[in-house]
């Protein structure tokens, strides 16, 4: 190989090694994209992530210009911020993505330079034959550049199941292909956490870039290579490198553990007041049994004063009499049937609470059976589990209605069962629209009340589904939220 092929070699495993790099880092996105249903859109995005590295890294060969590659670096990160949006990836975790992979590929580059001076001492130094001397460094150049690329692969799958994977174990499953679906959510990233992670990360660049500039010192006609006048850090270089990889992983299953942690407690924070609620419910349902049997205990005292009454010819006091009972009985009275003691409490509840707040409340709520067409072996509904339900979806209702400014102020409540499937549909009137949370499709929490609908309680009605083989939807059609609930009837 003479001198100028081995220029033109050089020249085109560089173009080689900018598209294999390309396809790491969209290789490393693909875990963050979520997919479609066809999956067309995740192409898609991989694609355009796959072009945007080709124009940044490319640029400088088709230009006549060089660019610093932290420069380079620099620009792509910016682009891949500003395309967050089209890859539904919160702004702040892409640019961690991006540093994250710079920093795997920086360190691959790292790790692998002792093996190429290794090979080159080896097999190149010693040649006399100019043409051989090319030769060998040109197969050494295409082994080295392999084997960056394959371990650049191995330390981007580790994170990504580092970002998936709960233990170790799930991490060497998600990597064999045993776990995951390739789909990994991050709903919300804060700036503080950005900071937290990428620390490690970027002085692990750094790092790379000082050593890189350090390995080949020229001062006038004398040649300083490092790993030639310190044969130790050919071992120590790589050993560093791995520790600031393995940094970098520590810190992210911190930062994932504390993640997990977080949505455990305001799991069990939402469920403990969906079980405050229930109880508050039972205590009510308690009282309206009390005040029955009151009623049913004071009967008799009440038809002897009627008859007095009606004897004496005293029909006012006797109207006045009846008019009060009726109150009574009317304040212990459930405005709405549907076949269960739970589920008639808490509408006929929330049925009092919305009219108390002028909005028009209608229900056609029938408590599904537990047998259908002849079979016993189900194990049908739970009424606590509707319950839950039923007052999540109505108290967002409530809600949605009190903030509502204009127009007539509604909510529909309808529960019918078709086999084996039963399905629960509220409607109220809206303003506003809900902005979906990535990743779950629920609406996004409002506690500052912008859009109407909190969505607290929202993932405990999707679980309390998800134990009936079912499924929450909830969509906003011009002034009115509609959510459905569709549950399928159990077996043993």
């Amino acid at each position: 190989m003479s001198e100028q092929d081995f220029r033109i070699f050089q020249n085109v495993i560089q173009v080689i090694g900018v598209f294999l790099y390309a396809g790491c880092f969209s290789y490393f996105h693909f875990f963050f994209i979520l997919r479609e249903k066809k999956g067309t859109h995740k192409i898609l995005k991989l694609s355009v992530v796959f072009m945007l590295y080709l124009f940044v890294f490319l640029t400088e060969m088709l230009l006549p210009v060089s660019v610093a590659g932290i420069v380079k670096r620099l620009f792509l990160l910016l682009i891949m911020a500003g395309f967050s949006g089209f890859l539904e990836i919160d702004i702040k975790f892409e640019i961690l993505l991006t540093i994250l992979y710079f920093t795997c590929q920086s360190l691959s580059l790292l790790m692998l330079e002792s093996i190429q001076y290794i090979m080159n001492e080896s097999l190149v130094q010693n040649q006399t034959d100019v043409a051989a001397i090319f030769y060998r460094a040109a197969v050494v150049i295409t082994v080295t550049m392999i084997l960056q690329i394959l371990l650049c692969l191995f330390l981007l799958s580790v994170l990504a199941g580092c970002f998936a994977c709960k233990n170790l174990r799930g991490i060497f499953r998600f990597l064999t292909g045993k776990e995951g679906n390739g789909d990994i959510s991050i709903n919300q990233f804060s700036v503080g956490e950005l900071f937290y992670l990428a620390l490690i990360p970027l002085s692990g660049i750094v790092f790379v870039m000082v050593i890189l500039r350090l390995s080949l010192v020229i001062k006038g006609k004398q040649v300083f290579q490092m790993y030639e006048s310190y044969p130790v850090l050919r071992w120590v270089i790589p050993l560093l490198s791995l520790m600031i990889y393995i940094g970098t992983i520590v810190s992210v299953r911190l930062w994932q553990n504390m993640r997990w942690l977080q949505e455990e407690r305001g799991s069990l924070f939402i469920k403990n007041q969906q079980i405050f609620l229930m109880e508050e419910r039972l205590h009510e349902t308690e009282r309206f049994y009390d005040g029955i049997r009151q009623m049913k205990h004071e009967m008799k005292n009440h038809l002897t004063n009627i008859k007095g009454l009606s004897v004496s010819g005293n029909y006012e006091e006797l109207d006045r009499y009846i008019s009060r009972m009726d109150e009574s009985m009317d304040r212990l009275a459930l405005s709405v049937h549907t076949g269960n003691t739970v589920t008639d409490v808490i509408i006929s509840d929330k049925k009092r609470t919305a009219e108390r707040k002028e909005i028009r409340f209608e229900a056609e709520f029938v408590y599904p059976s537990n047998e259908n067409e002849g079979e016993k072996n189900r194990l049908g509904y739970d009424a606590y589990d509707i319950g839950i339900i039923l007052n999540n979806l109505l108290e967002n209702a409530i809600e949605a209605c009190e903030k509502q400014e204009t127009g007539e102020k509604y909510i529909f409540l309808c529960g019918k069962q078709k086999r084996r499937f039963f399905v629960i549909e509220v409607r109220n009137s809206f303003e506003g629209e809900l902005l979906p949370e990535r990743g779950t499709g629920l609406p996004a929490s409002t506690k500052k009340g912008e859009s109407g609908m909190h969505g607290i309680g929202l993932k405990n009605v999707k679980k309390e589904a998800e134990k009936y083989f079912g499924n929450l939807e909830i969509h906003v059609d011009g002034k009115e939220c509609r959510a459905v609930v569709m549950l399928q009837e159990r077996r043993e």
